[in-house]
């Protein structure tokens, strides 16, 4: 795909020396930052199979749910970023209980359960942001031992 002359207009319009190209809030950073951000939501799009805010019947179990921010570290220095996450969840319910498991895909697409819960009689919001959160640590030791394997 080529980019036109237009578009790189566009973002230079504003530039007026070098900093604003390669300094910590220049267009190169911006650039990484809304390129990152658009490749995950466009990502999770296809993973679950339909648009944000599209009605409708969806495809199966999985749903938006939210954002988190993010630290990269960069050739730019450090960058936050959005994450769009996804309610990755397994689902059973008996007459006295309805049970919860947090999973993920990690980058070889091999499945994870992260952690479960049953969430009978306690408050939903908080019974997801707690989820959601210890499921966010899981993940992220998970990354880290996976990212030092691959580097040995």
């Amino acid at each position: 795909m080529a980019i036109t002359k237009e578009v790189l207009d566009e973002l230079l319009k504003e530039f007026k020396c070098p900093d604003d190209f390669y300094g910590p809030e220049g267009i190169i950073k911006q650039l990484s930052k809304a390129l990152i951000e658009r490749a995950m939501q466009t990502e999770l799009t296809e993973q679950i199979g339909y648009e944000k805010s599209e009605s409708g019947e969806k495809p199966n179990g999985n749903r938006r749910n939210g954002k988190s921010s993010k630290t990269l570290r960069t050739d730019q220095g450090p960058m936050e970023i959005e994450v769009p996450r996804d309610r990755k969840e397994l689902r059973a319910k008996t007459d006295t209980h309805e049970f919860r498991v947090a999973y993920i895909f990690d980058p070889k697409r091999k499945g994870l359960l992260l952690i479960g819960g049953d969430k009978k009689g306690k408050n939903q919001k908080k019974f997801y942001k707690d989820l959601i959160r210890e499921a966010e640590e899981i993940y992220a030791s998970y990354l880290e031992k996976f990212i030092k394997d691959k580097e040995k």
